[in-house]
């Protein structure tokens, strides 16, 4: 070769060299033809020697070819080499088996046209990878043995040999160098009291050869007690002989005192909520809880009792499906969506028993939150108010036919009033006037004074008998209606009180319904008369309007104000401000009594007109 050429280096010692190497080596020219090789490079080609001369890398190695030819040109045109670069791929030899190698080329001598022969040489590294990856693996192995706190173990049946990982004697507390790992030692480390039953699991195991799991207690050197979970796996021989058990033991004392700590915690919990179960039991208003979806989570006894259900058969349902009438159930949705946005408002709505009665509950509301504040659900006191309402409304319909009873004996006693005591005034006067005519000296002073004070008398007594029957019932609210009638109520106790009234009626005003006139002037007398008893107000006003549909009296003053305390005891005492709301609540109208120290007290009253 012309490479070789005026060297001391023989033809018979390449050869020697070529043949002894370890490693695969082969010279190609610049068109890549391989000129000489060995029969190393040619085994790992898998190719005939004779078959690699003057063939390419393409021809004799296709299915890596690829993979090594952008080196070998590269090479071939820059006479630089390239060393140790992986080459990783099928061979002709060995179809479908990975193998890699390392390989270098490096320059040798220049051809024409600037281009240069090259030698290759290359090593088969596949078991060594293998051995690498191998070696990761298991260290790997032993890193998630050590995370996991659990180690692996052999015993080979035949040959009595024993083997455990480094990892499950750094958890058994044993050191390998020391002692002996045996399978007499494992159940001298397992827990007296457990290892009965670990035989009996493991005998089972060997007589059905299956896969096996168990948890034993452990008893460490030095004393120290750990829990382990023991999962084991029986390998067989051709003839279904157990010739080996492999496994894995984990170390789970953390988890089985966790699991003991919950259990005490559950336990815990348990008591207390039968001991709340039990105050909630024996209370006699209905306790309700429910989550975001309205579902139940909790009722007690007498919200079952109520429902005529067991509790099994309410929890996890949904309250307004199951509890509320259908026809109530698209007023009672936004109630609860209120209730969740924060609206706690006292609420009073139907629910429905089993056996299809409707009961009126009143529902008192809070909030359930969790740790951070988050809402998480809702809890109600509910008390049966059904029995209650039919009371409350049996009472204002006596109320109101006793109101209208007064209404109408008021009626016939101004009428009798006007009708008899005024006609004997009347009479009084005539005879009165007979008496100067015949029988009285008027030319006697005493006589004529005596005269003069009885007339005077007569005349006080008639227009106070004509007041009377005017308060008991004004004839003119029936003729001339409200506005005439409310003139004459403010005029007449601004002359007899004193107290300068000013009132305000809407021009627009027209005639009402005589029930609704006579009520709104029965709440502006009482009104007026509290005005003047209690306020010490000089004046006072009284104003009446119409809105669509309903009709608005306000009557304010500007004295002491209403204390609490006299608001309450005026309400139990069934005069005053009780009769004005009886008469409002007659009608479904609505009352409200605003009143501030010093600056007086104002009722509000409105009542529908349709």
């Amino acid at each position: 070769m012309r490479w070789l050429r005026g060297s001391n280096f023989s033809k018979n010692a390449l050869n020697a060299f070529f043949a002894s190497a370890p490693a695969g080596i082969a010279i190609l020219d610049s068109q890549l033809r391989i000129r000489k090789a060995n029969l190393t490079m040619a085994d790992m080609i898998g190719t005939p020697l004779a078959a690699l001369l003057g063939s390419t890398p393409r021809g004799v190695a296709p299915l890596f070819a690829d993979k090594i030819e952008p080196f070998l040109r590269r090479v071939s045109a820059t006479g630089k080499g390239v060393l140790n670069f992986p080459v990783i791929g099928e061979t002709v030899k060995s179809p479908g088996v990975i193998r890699q190698w390392l390989a270098s080329v490096s320059p040798i001598c220049p051809e024409p046209e600037g281009m240069w022969c090259i030698g290759v040489i290359a090593v088969e590294v596949t078991e060594a990878a293998r051995f690498e990856k191998l070696r990761k693996s298991e260290a790997l192995l032993a890193e998630a043995e050590q995370l996991g706190q659990l180690g692996s173990w052999e015993r080979d049946l035949v040959t009595g040999e024993e083997t455990w990982s480094a990892n499950l004697c750094r958890l058994l507390a044993i050191d390998p160098v020391q002692t002996t790992v045996s399978e007499e030692l494992f159940w001298d480390l397992v827990h007296y009291d457990d290892r009965e039953g670990v035989r009996m699991v493991v005998d089972s195991a060997m007589k059905f050869a299956d896969a096996y799991e168990v948890q034993s207690r452990f008893t460490l050197p030095g004393g120290r007690e750990r829990t382990f979970y023991t999962r084991g796996k029986l390998v067989l021989d051709p003839n279904n002989q157990v010739i080996k058990r492999m496994g894995l033991t984990q170390d789970i004392t953390a988890r089985v005192e966790m699991e003991h700590a919950l259990q005490r915690s559950e336990a815990t919990i348990r008591r207390e909520r039968d001991r709340a179960q039990r105050y909630l039991d024996i209370a006699d208003v209905i306790l309700l809880a429910l989550d975001l979806q309205g579902r139940i989570t909790m009722i007690n006894r007498m919200g079952c009792a109520t429902l005529e259900r067991e509790e099994h058969q309410l929890l996890g349902c949904d309250w307004i499906t199951t509890c509320v009438p259908a026809r109530t159930r698209r007023f009672v949705k936004p109630w609860f969506d209120n209730l969740l946005a924060g609206d706690l408002s006292y609420v009073e709505n139907l629910i429905v028993t089993r056996s299809g009665e409707e009961r009126l509950i009143g529902w008192r509301n809070t909030l359930l939150k969790d740790d951070e504040g988050r809402v998480i659900g809702t809890l109600s006191s509910g008390e049966d108010i059904t029995e209650r309402k039919v009371a409350e409304k049996a009472v204002q319909q006596l109320s109101s036919l006793l109101l209208r009873a007064q209404d109408d004996e008021r009626r016939r006693i101004a009428k009798e009033v006007h009708d008899g005591i005024g006609q004997y005034i009347a009479g009084l006067s005539l005879a009165i006037g007979r008496l100067r005519t015949s029988c009285i000296d008027e030319t006697d002073p005493d006589s004529r004074q005596t005269l003069a004070d009885c007339r005077t008398l007569i005349h006080r007594a008639s227009q106070e008998i004509r007041t009377i029957s005017y308060l008991l019932h004004p004839p003119t609210i029936d003729e001339l209606g409200l506005k005439s009638a409310l003139e004459w109520l403010v005029n007449g106790y601004g002359e007899r009180w004193g107290l300068q009234v000013s009132l305000e009626v809407s021009a627009t005003l027209g005639r009402l319904k005589p029930e609704i006139e006579l009520t709104l002037f029965r709440i502006a007398q009482e009104s007026l008369i509290n005005i003047h008893r209690h306020s010490q107000s000089p004046t006072a006003l009284v104003r009446l309007f119409q809105r669509p549909d309903e009709i608005v009296l306000e009557v304010a003053d500007r004295g002491k104000g209403m204390p609490a305390r006299t608001r309450e005891s005026e309400r139990s005492s069934g005069i005053g401000i009780l009769a004005i709301e009886e008469r409002v609540k007659q009608w479904k109208g609505h009352f409200n009594l605003e009143s501030s120290p010093d600056k007086g007290v104002t009722i509000h009253v409105t009542l529908p007109v349709t």
